[in-house]
């Protein structure tokens, strides 16, 4: 059933994934050249994502935007299983599908933890739940309360959805397969902890040419 939900989610959103690519590699806050000319660049971002001029919160995950620069003419592979993050210089992380990620956002009770939904400042909260099936028995889409003393029937016409940040994920994931420019994209690493319990930080990357040794990109 989760399998089913996870590609669902997969091919359904992935159309035009990335992100807006950075001119160069130094544009990033981390770059560093692989073997065959290659140039990887970073950007940490925490537990949160950027889409549509919001920051987004994944409280179980970690999010790296990665952008990958090509040498001129050359066609490269890429694909999210040629990164792992290694933290505080032991434990690795596989980045995780971008169809996962969205399914454990938009059907929050996978992972039997608290969420709340709101805006504070430039961070979007949530996720907002999600009817699973017609007659989900755990939908709560419509029970959701309005601000004290107003009127649910008001102004519904003119009301905007506000976004749903499980829709976005494989809009803005790496996008793989074969590639010939410079391109841009988010991974995905499971992790919930406290980010201040982690002194180093590294992103691995492994898919340069046969035998070559992985390229370690410091993030902290």
């Amino acid at each position: 059933m989760r399998t089913a939900l996870c590609l669902t989610l997969l091919f359904t959103l992935s159309a035009f994934a990335g992100t807006e690519t950075k001119a160069k590699p130094s544009d990033y806050p981390t770059s560093v050249e692989a073997p065959g000319g290659i140039w990887l660049a970073a950007d940490f971002g925490g537990h949160t994502f950027s889409a549509e001029n919001t920051s987004f919160l994944v409280e179980d995950y970690i999010c790296i935007e990665v952008a990958i620069f090509p040498k001129s003419g050359a066609e490269i592979m890429v694909a999210a299983s040629q990164f792992a993050l290694k933290l505080n210089n032991k434990k690795t992380l596989q980045a995780q599908t971008p169809g996962m990620v969205a399914a454990s956002m938009k059907y929050p009770d996978w992972t039997q933890r608290p969420t709340m939904e709101g805006q504070a400042g430039p961070i979007a909260v949530g996720p907002r739940p999600q009817s699973r099936f017609p007659g989900d028995p755990n939908d709560r889409t419509n029970r959701l309360p309005g601000p004290a003393g107003s009127d649910p029937t008001a102004g519904t016409a003119d009301r905007k959805a506000p976004t749903n940040p499980a829709e976005l994920i494989p809009k803005v994931a790496l996008d793989e397969g074969k590639a010939h420019a410079a391109h841009s994209g988010y991974l995905f690493f499971p992790y919930g902890g406290k980010l201040a319990k982690l002194k180093t930080m590294e992103l691995i990357y492994s898919g340069g040419p046969d035998g070559m040794t992985p390229v370690a990109l410091k993030l902290r």
